[in-house]
């Protein structure tokens, strides 16, 4: 029974999103900065039924460091006018931070000289991932031609898990809730 219903799913899923992306609609591209949208490049679609959706995030991964970001919004307009539209909009975004690095141990007091060869180096890693989702209402601008600017502010909800190891020490965990109202900003150009 559950299979039919993942597959019954799976399909009036897969039919909305055919409907939604064969839908007659403006997109833009462009960069997004905030707490439910994400932080980074970020793409959206205008259906002429109001709605519409955004997809953004941006990737940044070298050698003991991780940064990576993702956000996706849905937004109704409330009226469209000629210079610009207010909207209400439901967002979520993740963002998971990653650094791992090694450093030389030092205890107060104990001097450590230079030259001795049995120190080692002890390896840290903190991880931070906090996901962000909330309501919000905000405003569009649209000037010359095909640019807009929209700001928003959400009631973001944030679930914060912080991970510490260090070495040699306790590890330290730490689960964090907060609501705060930070704003969402875009700079978006549209066809």
């Amino acid at each position: 029974m559950t299979r039919i219903n993942v597959l019954r799913n799976t399909l009036t899923g897969l039919t909305l999103l055919i409907v939604i992306v064969n839908a007659s609609a403006d997109q833009g591209i462009g960069f997004v900065a905030g707490p439910t949208y994400g932080y980074g490049l970020g793409y959206n679609r205008h259906l002429n039924n109001g709605y519409g959706w955004q997809i953004s995030g941006f990737p940044y991964v070298e050698e003991g460091n991780r940064n990576l970001n993702l956000g996706l919004t849905v937004f109704k307009t409330l009226h469209e006018g000629k210079s610009g539209r207010p909207f209400i909009s439901l967002g979520a975004s993740i963002h998971h931070q990653y650094e791992e690095w090694e450093e030389m141990p030092y205890w107060e007091g104990v001097p450590i000289p230079d030259s001795e060869p049995s120190q080692r180096l002890i390896k840290n890693i903190e991880e931070t991932s906090i996901l962000a989702v909330g309501p919000g209402v905000g405003l569009e601008w649209k000037f010359f031609e095909n640019f807009t600017f929209s700001i928003g502010v959400p009631m973001a909800i944030f679930f914060e898990s912080h991970k510490n190891r260090f070495e040699g020490r306790q590890n330290e965990d730490e689960f964090k809730f907060a609501i705060r109202p930070y704003p969402n900003v875009a700079l978006m150009y549209r066809w």
